[in-house]
């Protein structure tokens, strides 16, 4: 049994910096607030627990006696975390890995991964147990690259809720409508995402952030070039050259969270919360309010059924209009999710013994 692990993710209490700019702000969570989620949730998992950034401190990490990595959708074409394995690999300690992701379209296709990543996943199979995945789909995945030491637990977020279930109060299923899309930094999206930001602005229906740094600049304020070049984004995102108005609907119904107590505070006084970000959904559960998520790829459909979360796929809610979210809402059924988490909680804990990580009080049932 392990007993001094370093958890390496975001840490929001270090992170979170009121007099930084927006953009820097953001670099600090890897570019989206949903990362703290996963990573305060191996955090608070793991008894005696120290955490630090994926940029770690070598001696730091010499102290402890195992490096466990909160991990996101690492496995696609793009992302190359060579610098990281190799800075790892010196420390010659254990890297056990928790909740790994691939990320692909609906098709489900073997993502080509890149040799840095590849480096880090048989660093951690080689030095661990097993390594923790997302779901069936990423465990397909690493098997086809020969990693075969893998259990499909799903995302560690939810762990957030401890020894029980989380506990929706459909009483909230009447108050407004808290909407999520996905774009990334001054990126644009797809139609789909498109009309979730659309609908938010034309229906004024708030809107929460994770990712978006021209939305988030606009909303917080910036010196005059950042907020010309995120407005010439948001022009096209929110479909006008009401450059005021779209400035007006950010400041009023857009949130960005950096802290889980922020986020939940948010969503215990809203109503259903429904769009295609996993971890806006989870925080949705996990602060008890009713949530459908909309499963638009391989990452997000594979967590939603590994985790029993409410999900409807894209091609099934296309138009996205406002009273088809609260239709939508109201026919969710949350004993799967009730249900489910039994034995996503038991898979994990067993994931956990298996790697000699120490369990925190409370996560056990």
């Amino acid at each position: 049994m392990y007993n001094r692990p370093l958890v390496l993710g975001i840490d929001s209490n270090k992170a979170f910096r009121r007099e930084i700019s927006t953009r820097q702000l953001l670099a600090d969570f890897g570019n989206n607030t949903g990362n703290l989620v996963f990573s305060e949730a191996v955090f608070r998992s793991l008894a005696n627990a120290r955490r630090s950034p994926y940029a770690f401190d070598h001696g730091a990490a010499i102290q402890s006696d195992v490096l466990v990595i909160a991990a996101a959708n690492w496995l696609n074409p793009y992302s190359d975390f060579g610098a990281l394995a190799d800075r790892l690999e010196a420390t010659q300690r254990p890297v056990v890995i928790v909740g790994l992701g691939a990320q692909s379209t609906l098709d489900h296709s073997i993502p080509k991964l890149t040799p840095g990543t590849l480096k880090l996943v048989r660093l951690a199979s080689e030095s661990s147990k097993c390594i923790s995945v997302r779901g069936d789909f990423t465990r397909e995945v690493l098997n086809a690259y020969g990693v075969t030491n893998v259990r499909a637990t799903g995302c560690p977020s939810l762990l957030l809720s401890g020894a029980t279930a989380p506990s929706i109060d459909r009483s909230r299923l009447e108050r407004p409508i808290v909407l999520h899309a996905t774009r990334h930094l001054f990126n644009l999206a797809d139609p789909y995402q498109l009309r979730i930001y659309r609908e938010s602005y034309q229906q004024r229906i708030d809107l929460v952030l994770q990712s978006e740094l021209a939305d988030a600049i606009v909303r917080r304020g910036a010196d005059e070039d950042e907020m010309e070049a995120a407005g010439a984004v948001l022009a096209k995102v929110y479909d006008t050259d009401d450059l005021a108005s779209v400035t007006t609907f950010l400041r009023e119904k857009a949130r960005i969270f950096f802290t889980l107590e922020d986020w939940m505070a948010f969503l215990k006084e809203s109503g259903p919360c429904v769009g295609t970000r996993i971890h806006g959904t989870v925080m949705a559960i996990l602060s008890g309010t009713p949530a459908v998520l909309v499963a638009h790829d391989s990452r997000t459909l594979e967590m939603a059924k590994k985790m029993s979360i409410p999900y409807v796929l894209s091609e099934q809610f296309k138009e996205f209009r406002s009273e088809d979210i609260r239709e939508l809402a109201r026919g969710i059924d949350y004993d799967d999710l009730t249900r489910g988490y039994t034995p996503y909680l038991k898979e994990f804990i067993n994931f956990f013994d298996e790697n000699g990580l120490p369990v925190a009080e409370g996560i056990r049932p």
